[in-house]
This record gives C-alpha cells, sequence and structure tokens, in this order.
C-alpha cells in the first residue's frame, strides 16, 4: 500500500496524515482515550479511592502457561463486582424475558501494576466516576493479598473501605480499569433513563467531583 504523507506543521505540533488510494482504508494515528483516561492519575490505583469491594477466589483455569492469571480474566473481576453491586443492591433483573432494561458493556480497559495468581483471594473495588441519563462509568480496581493473610476469615458478600478484613488487601492495586454501562430499553435496544431508584444507589458510590 502506499501513502502520500502530508507534513502539516506548526508552533505546537506535526501531524502526519496518510493519504490513500479511494479503496484504502485511511489510517489515522490518534492517542486511545481510553486508556489515557486510566492513566490521567494515581487516584485510581489507591485503595482508599473505592468505595465498594469484593473478594474473589482466584481459579485454577485462571492461571495460564506463565504461571499468573491471565489478561482477559481481569475483566471477569470486573464484571462480577460490577453486577454483584447491581443486582444485590440497584435491584437490576437479569432475566431478559422479564425485566425491561438491560446495561450493555460500551466501553473497558485495563492497566496492570503487577501479577496475580492462583490460589490468591483478591480484593475487586468499585466506585461510579461518572453519571449520565442512560449511562454509567465505573472505576474498578483488583488488590493483591497482603503477606500471612489469612484468608479463611473473608466474608463472602461485598462492602465497604471502613471493614477490618479489608485492610489485609494491599493498600495499592496491582490492575485498574475502567468500564462503562448503557442502560438500554428491552424492546427496543434504545437507550432509556437510570430509574430514580438505581441513580439514588449508584450515587452513594459515585467519586465527588473534587477528586476526580
Amino acid at each position: 500500500m502506499t501513502y502520500l504523507l502530508r507534513v502539516f506543521r506548526n508552533q505546537a505540533l506535526s501531524r502526519l496524515t496518510p493519504i490513500t488510494m479511494e479503496t484504502t482504508r485511511t489510517i489515522v494515528p490518534q492517542r486511545c482515550s481510553s486508556t489515557a483516561s486510566v492513566r490521567d492519575s494515581d487516584r485510581k490505583w489507591r485503595k482508599s479511592e473505592y468505595s465498594y469491594f469484593l473478594p474473589i477466589q482466584t481459579r485454577w483455569s485462571d492461571n495460564d502457561q506463565y504461571g499468573h492469571v491471565n489478561n482477559i480474566v481481569y475483566y471477569s473481576y470486573f464484571d462480577t463486582i460490577i453486577n454483584h453491586f447491581l443486582i444485590k443492591h440497584c435491584q437490576l433483573n437479569t432475566d431478559i424475558k422479564a425485566s425491561k432494561m438491560v446495561g450493555l458493556m460500551v466501553d473497558t480497559s485495563c492497566l496492570f501494576k503487577q501479577p496475580l495468581q492462583y490460589p490468591d483471594i483478591v480484593l475487586a473495588g468499585l466506585a461510579i466516576s461518572h453519571m449520565g441519563r442512560s449511562s454509567v462509568q465505573y472505576d474498578v480496581a483488583v488488590f493483591a493479598e497482603k503477606p500471612s493473610t489469612n484468608s479463611d476469615e473473608y466474608p463472602p458478600c461485598g462492602g465497604n473501605y471502613n471493614s477490618a478484613l479489608y485492610q489485609t488487601f494491599q493498600e495499592t492495586a496491582s490492575a485498574v480499569g475502567s468500564c462503562t454501562h448503557v442502560f438500554v430499553d428491552t424492546q427496543t435496544n434504545r437507550p432509556m433513563p437510570l430509574p430514580d431508584k438505581m441513580r439514588h444507589t449508584l450515587q452513594t458510590i459515585t467519586i465527588s467531583s473534587s477528586k476526580l
């Protein structure tokens, strides 16, 4: 494929714009905004920034041939804590035949700092960074156990940061991510407003604007 490159220069930047034949695909270099948003500060790596927590037992099948939890498994941890909160506290009905609303995951990203491995128990953390008319953006993180932790004492359900048991996990996350749900009508597949009760509950774990 042959590209004709035009270089546009100004005082601040230079940009390369590939020009292709009309039958080929134009490739425009750009920064991935979803990943950039995760890197915007160190805030998301701190356990104290999260409002809801859920211990998750890693599985034997989570490990890959390199002996640590495979990268795609982290997204299942994110899904687990998000839906745990929605089902347990927002009364989200996941029966697609009976529910009038369903959440579609339209954007996800993850950054890694250190590996996890089976048989660790990890602590997933959740907070809401933005809530729109029909969308919710979640900040999520996974924290490793501190050394010499007695895993038998972990509670089976979610809780808040003040629980003493949650202090047995590292203060800095092993991985952080961002996920965005858009809630749509199950019949029309069009975005619909978040129910008032659900919005109120989500606000209880929403990050203060002063921290963003």
